[in-house]
């Protein structure tokens, strides 16, 4: 490392120090501490000038121990969250699978009306293959329904409000269509898994 021989009795009391007081860093790491301080990533006190220093010594020691037990735990940091992910990953599929299962009985056990189906069915039923995705001229004539029950839905919620600042934002939602735009898409959906399932029981929408 370029050092100047030091002096016997300097050199056995830095032996002795490390011993002693640095006692968990292998022979090996103390050069890796001194290249880490060289290069900058070791940041101590004290400065180096080619000469056995033991202040020096003793700073970029510590400063190498600390570094480690920073580098150690951001690995474990690391490792807890790969395992949290893989869990949580291993936990939604099979929540999934359970779902999937079970999503064929609960359509042929749902008893409600269309406002009772739930959004999320249509992408289930179309993604297990239980129903296909509808074509155009159904999408179209669907969605017209959809948005003359959205509007009709959205006047009526917006009259129920008892505070006028409510009232009025309701209002203004109508206005640039987002309420009724948002709403169609949920109906549209309840909609075509209605007529696909349960049409034959003559319910009208």
């Amino acid at each position: 490392m370029g050092l100047e021989s030091p002096a016997p009795d300097a050199l056995a009391i830095a032996v002795d120090t490390v011993q002693k007081r640095f006692a968990v860093i292998g022979a090996n790491e103390i050069l890796t501490a001194f290249q880490l301080y060289a290069d900058g990533t070791l940041q101590v006190d004290s400065k180096f000038y080619a000469r056995l220093n033991l202040k020096t010594l003793g700073e970029v020691l510590a400063a190498y121990i600390e570094h480690r037990r920073e580098v150690a735990a951001a690995i474990i940091r690391s490792r807890d969250e790969a395992e949290r992910i893989e869990s949580e990953t291993k936990a939604q599929a099979e929540k999934k699978a359970a779902y999937d299962a079970a999503f064929p009985a609960m359509l042929q056990g749902f008893a409600g009306q269309w406002g009772d189906i739930p959004p999320h069915w249509y992408e289930s039923a179309i993604r297990l293959g239980l129903m296909p995705a509808p074509d155009a001229e159904t999408k179209k004539a669907i969605w017209s329904r959809a948005k003359q029950l959205a509007a009709t839905e959205a006047a009526t919620e917006a009259g129920e409000h008892s505070n006028i600042f409510a009232y009025r934002h309701a209002l203004r939602l109508l206005e640039d269509g987002v309420t009724i735009e948002n709403k169609a898409i949920s109906i549209s959906k309840r909609l075509l898994i209605w007529q696909f399932f349960f049409e034959t029981k003559n319910l009208d929408v």
